[in-house]
Protein backbone atom coordinates (compact mmCIF):
# COMPACT_ATOMS: atom_id res chain seq x y z
CA UNK A 1 0.00 0.00 0.00
CA UNK A 2 1.44 3.42 -1.03
CA UNK A 3 2.38 6.02 2.06
CA UNK A 4 2.06 10.05 1.39
CA UNK A 5 4.71 10.95 -0.33
CA UNK A 6 5.44 13.77 2.50
CA UNK A 7 6.56 11.08 5.08
CA UNK A 8 7.98 8.86 2.39
CA UNK A 9 10.20 12.06 1.82
CA UNK A 10 11.00 12.71 5.29
CA UNK A 11 12.30 9.13 5.79
CA UNK A 12 14.40 9.18 3.06
CA UNK A 13 15.49 12.57 4.07
CA UNK A 14 16.43 10.92 7.58
CA UNK A 15 18.43 7.73 6.27
CA UNK A 16 19.56 9.82 3.65
CA UNK A 17 21.50 12.26 6.14
CA UNK A 18 22.01 9.83 8.42
CA UNK A 19 24.16 7.70 6.17
CA UNK A 20 26.01 10.13 5.48
CA UNK A 21 26.72 11.71 9.24
CA UNK A 22 27.73 7.97 10.13
CA UNK A 23 30.10 8.14 6.77
CA UNK A 24 32.01 11.30 8.44
CA UNK A 25 31.85 9.56 12.09
CA UNK A 26 33.54 6.72 10.68
CA UNK A 27 36.22 8.83 8.49
CA UNK A 28 36.97 10.91 12.00
CA UNK A 29 38.00 7.34 13.29
CA UNK A 30 39.74 5.95 10.72
CA UNK A 31 41.49 8.51 8.66
CA UNK A 32 40.96 12.11 10.16
CA UNK A 33 44.01 13.31 8.06
CA UNK A 34 42.27 12.75 5.13
CA UNK A 35 38.98 14.82 6.62
CA UNK A 36 39.55 17.39 3.01
CA UNK A 37 38.30 13.96 1.31
CA UNK A 38 35.59 12.24 2.93
CA UNK A 39 34.05 15.21 4.42
CA UNK A 40 33.65 16.47 0.78
CA UNK A 41 33.07 13.19 -0.33
CA UNK A 42 29.67 12.76 1.55
CA UNK A 43 28.98 16.67 1.55
CA UNK A 44 28.29 15.91 -2.19
CA UNK A 45 26.50 12.63 -1.60
CA UNK A 46 24.00 14.25 0.92
CA UNK A 47 23.32 16.58 -1.29
CA UNK A 48 22.75 14.72 -4.50
CA UNK A 49 20.94 11.95 -2.42
CA UNK A 50 18.36 14.90 -1.29
CA UNK A 51 18.09 16.80 -4.56
CA UNK A 52 17.13 13.37 -6.45
CA UNK A 53 14.10 13.07 -3.75
CA UNK A 54 12.82 16.48 -3.79
CA UNK A 55 11.18 16.40 -7.12
CA UNK A 56 8.96 13.82 -5.83
CA UNK A 57 7.40 16.51 -3.37
CA UNK A 58 7.44 18.58 -6.89
CA UNK A 59 5.07 15.85 -8.63
CA UNK A 60 2.95 14.94 -5.57
CA UNK A 61 2.50 19.20 -4.08
CA UNK A 62 3.44 21.28 -6.65
CA UNK A 63 6.14 23.98 -7.24
CA UNK A 64 5.70 26.01 -4.10
CA UNK A 65 5.68 22.89 -2.07
CA UNK A 66 8.67 22.03 -3.62
CA UNK A 67 10.30 25.36 -3.16
CA UNK A 68 9.90 25.22 0.78
CA UNK A 69 11.56 22.42 0.42
CA UNK A 70 14.36 23.48 -1.42
CA UNK A 71 14.91 26.24 1.21
CA UNK A 72 14.89 23.91 3.72
CA UNK A 73 17.47 21.36 2.00
CA UNK A 74 19.71 23.98 1.28
CA UNK A 75 19.83 25.06 5.58
CA UNK A 76 19.86 21.54 6.48
CA UNK A 77 22.60 20.88 3.82
CA UNK A 78 25.04 23.58 5.29
CA UNK A 79 24.05 22.44 8.87
CA UNK A 80 25.16 18.96 8.71
CA UNK A 81 27.91 18.68 5.78
CA UNK A 82 30.55 20.41 8.21
CA UNK A 83 33.16 22.30 5.30
CA UNK A 84 31.99 20.46 2.54
CA UNK A 85 31.20 22.12 -0.46
CA UNK A 86 29.51 19.36 -2.70
CA UNK A 87 30.60 21.59 -5.49
CA UNK A 88 33.34 21.66 -7.62
CA UNK A 89 33.50 25.10 -8.62
CA UNK A 90 35.25 26.60 -5.07
CA UNK A 91 38.11 23.97 -5.74
CA UNK A 92 38.56 24.98 -9.15
CA UNK A 93 38.89 28.53 -8.50
CA UNK A 94 41.37 27.45 -5.26
CA UNK A 95 43.56 26.48 -8.35
CA UNK A 96 42.83 28.52 -10.95
CA UNK A 97 43.05 31.93 -9.21
CA UNK A 98 44.72 31.44 -5.69
CA UNK A 99 46.48 28.53 -6.40
CA UNK A 100 46.08 27.30 -3.06
CA UNK A 101 45.67 24.05 -4.12
CA UNK A 102 48.06 21.55 -6.63
CA UNK A 103 46.20 19.86 -9.48
CA UNK A 104 46.13 16.61 -7.91
CA UNK A 105 44.79 17.41 -4.92
CA UNK A 106 41.52 19.50 -7.45
CA UNK A 107 41.59 16.17 -9.26
CA UNK A 108 40.94 13.83 -6.50
CA UNK A 109 38.18 16.01 -5.45
CA UNK A 110 36.08 16.41 -8.42
CA UNK A 111 36.98 12.94 -8.44
CA UNK A 112 35.55 11.75 -5.35
CA UNK A 113 32.54 13.66 -6.20
CA UNK A 114 31.54 12.65 -9.34
CA UNK A 115 31.91 8.81 -7.59
CA UNK A 116 29.19 9.96 -5.15
CA UNK A 117 26.95 11.36 -7.53
CA UNK A 118 27.04 8.22 -9.29
CA UNK A 119 26.49 6.19 -5.89
CA UNK A 120 23.83 8.68 -4.59
CA UNK A 121 21.98 7.97 -8.28
CA UNK A 122 22.06 4.03 -7.28
CA UNK A 123 21.70 4.93 -3.87
CA UNK A 124 18.46 6.60 -4.36
CA UNK A 125 17.43 4.10 -6.76
CA UNK A 126 17.68 1.49 -4.05
CA UNK A 127 15.07 3.18 -1.73
CA UNK A 128 12.56 3.67 -4.76
CA UNK A 129 12.90 0.09 -5.16
CA UNK A 130 11.04 -0.23 -2.03
CA UNK A 131 7.82 0.97 -4.08
CA UNK A 132 6.79 3.37 -0.75
CA UNK A 133 4.83 5.45 -3.68
CA UNK A 134 3.82 5.55 -6.83
CA UNK A 135 6.33 8.00 -8.01
CA UNK A 136 9.18 6.16 -6.86
CA UNK A 137 7.66 3.25 -8.30
CA UNK A 138 7.50 5.27 -12.16
CA UNK A 139 10.60 6.60 -11.46
CA UNK A 140 12.48 3.14 -11.61
CA UNK A 141 11.01 2.61 -14.50
CA UNK A 142 11.96 5.04 -16.60
CA UNK A 143 14.73 4.08 -19.17
CA UNK A 144 15.67 7.43 -20.97
CA UNK A 145 16.20 10.77 -19.22
CA UNK A 146 15.32 14.13 -21.07
CA UNK A 147 16.99 17.07 -20.71
CA UNK A 148 16.24 19.85 -18.49
CA UNK A 149 17.74 22.64 -21.19
CA UNK A 150 14.81 23.80 -23.00
CA UNK A 151 16.99 27.01 -24.36
CA UNK A 152 19.82 27.86 -26.34
CA UNK A 153 23.21 26.38 -25.11
CA UNK A 154 24.36 30.35 -25.03
CA UNK A 155 21.70 31.18 -23.19
CA UNK A 156 21.71 28.56 -20.62
CA UNK A 157 25.15 28.74 -20.06
CA UNK A 158 24.35 32.87 -19.04
CA UNK A 159 21.46 31.20 -16.73
CA UNK A 160 23.60 29.32 -14.66
CA UNK A 161 26.37 31.62 -14.73
CA UNK A 162 23.92 34.37 -13.41
CA UNK A 163 22.61 32.14 -10.97
CA UNK A 164 26.03 31.30 -9.39
CA UNK A 165 27.32 34.70 -9.51
CA UNK A 166 24.25 36.39 -7.69
CA UNK A 167 24.26 33.53 -4.77
CA UNK A 168 28.13 33.78 -4.41
CA UNK A 169 27.31 37.42 -4.17
CA UNK A 170 25.52 36.89 -1.37
CA UNK A 171 27.53 34.31 0.13
CA UNK A 172 30.44 36.65 0.45
CA UNK A 173 28.58 39.86 1.25
CA UNK A 174 25.71 39.01 3.24
CA UNK A 175 27.44 38.09 6.77
CA UNK A 176 28.72 41.95 6.54
CA UNK A 177 25.20 43.07 7.04
CA UNK A 178 23.52 40.42 9.32
CA UNK A 179 24.35 37.78 11.37
CA UNK A 180 25.51 34.23 10.26
CA UNK A 181 22.12 32.76 10.90
CA UNK A 182 20.17 35.26 9.42
CA UNK A 183 22.66 35.56 6.37
CA UNK A 184 22.13 31.42 5.37
CA UNK A 185 18.31 32.05 5.81
CA UNK A 186 18.21 34.75 3.29
CA UNK A 187 20.37 32.59 1.39
CA UNK A 188 17.89 29.38 1.36
CA UNK A 189 15.42 31.77 0.15
CA UNK A 190 16.78 33.23 -2.71
CA UNK A 191 18.01 29.98 -3.99
CA UNK A 192 14.69 29.06 -3.97
CA UNK A 193 13.91 32.13 -6.22
CA UNK A 194 16.29 31.95 -8.57
CA UNK A 195 15.40 28.15 -9.06
CA UNK A 196 11.84 29.52 -9.16
CA UNK A 197 12.89 31.56 -11.88
CA UNK A 198 14.77 29.50 -14.27
CA UNK A 199 13.92 26.22 -13.62
CA UNK A 200 12.00 25.88 -16.88
CA UNK A 201 15.21 27.10 -19.11
CA UNK A 202 18.13 25.04 -17.82
CA UNK A 203 16.56 23.27 -14.42
CA UNK A 204 18.79 26.17 -12.75
CA UNK A 205 21.41 23.51 -10.99
CA UNK A 206 24.59 26.09 -10.71
CA UNK A 207 26.47 23.25 -9.29
CA UNK A 208 28.28 21.35 -11.98
CA UNK A 209 27.66 18.06 -9.71
CA UNK A 210 24.69 18.29 -9.01
CA UNK A 211 23.88 18.82 -12.66
CA UNK A 212 25.86 15.71 -13.44
CA UNK A 213 23.96 13.70 -11.01
CA UNK A 214 20.91 14.24 -12.47
CA UNK A 215 21.51 15.35 -16.02
CA UNK A 216 24.83 14.19 -17.58
CA UNK A 217 23.30 12.04 -20.36
CA UNK A 218 20.16 12.95 -21.01
CA UNK A 219 18.72 13.22 -24.51
CA UNK A 220 18.49 16.41 -25.96
CA UNK A 221 21.62 17.73 -24.38
CA UNK A 222 25.10 16.45 -25.85
CA UNK A 223 28.00 15.78 -23.39
CA UNK A 224 30.05 19.06 -24.64
CA UNK A 225 26.62 20.62 -23.88
CA UNK A 226 26.30 20.01 -21.30
CA UNK A 227 29.80 20.69 -19.69
CA UNK A 228 29.67 24.07 -21.34
CA UNK A 229 26.19 25.13 -19.93
CA UNK A 230 26.44 23.34 -16.20
CA UNK A 231 30.27 23.84 -15.60
CA UNK A 232 31.52 26.82 -17.46
CA UNK A 233 28.86 29.03 -16.34
CA UNK A 234 28.81 28.28 -13.10
CA UNK A 235 32.63 28.03 -12.42
CA UNK A 236 32.49 31.96 -14.57
CA UNK A 237 29.67 33.22 -12.39
CA UNK A 238 31.68 31.74 -9.53
CA UNK A 239 34.92 33.22 -10.48
CA UNK A 240 33.56 36.45 -11.70
CA UNK A 241 31.53 36.95 -8.34
CA UNK A 242 34.88 36.38 -6.11
CA UNK A 243 36.65 39.12 -7.92
CA UNK A 244 33.78 42.02 -7.65
CA UNK A 245 33.33 40.61 -3.74
CA UNK A 246 37.89 41.23 -3.75
CA UNK A 247 37.48 44.54 -5.15
CA UNK A 248 34.55 45.98 -2.90
CA UNK A 249 36.64 44.69 -0.27
CA UNK A 250 39.52 46.39 -1.44
CA UNK A 251 37.86 49.44 -2.12
CA UNK A 252 36.64 49.98 1.17
CA UNK A 253 40.02 49.84 2.75
CA UNK A 254 41.10 52.44 4.50
CA UNK A 255 43.95 54.37 2.71
CA UNK A 256 47.11 54.31 4.21
CA UNK A 257 49.85 57.17 3.97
Amino acid sequence: MALPQLIVTALYYACAVGVCELGRRLGDKIAPSYSWLYVEFFATLQRCLLTLEGFAIFRAYGEMAFLVLLAATVYLTAKTVRDGAGNPTPYIEERLVDKSISNQRLYIIIGAQIVAALLAFQGARLFWSMGFTSYHQKRLQVAVCNSDLHVSLLYGMACEFIATFVCRVAEHQLPRWVSEEASLIIECVLISIIVAIGMDHTGMYFNPILAFCLTFGCEGLSNIGHLFVYWVGPVLGWISATFLCNMITTAERPKTE
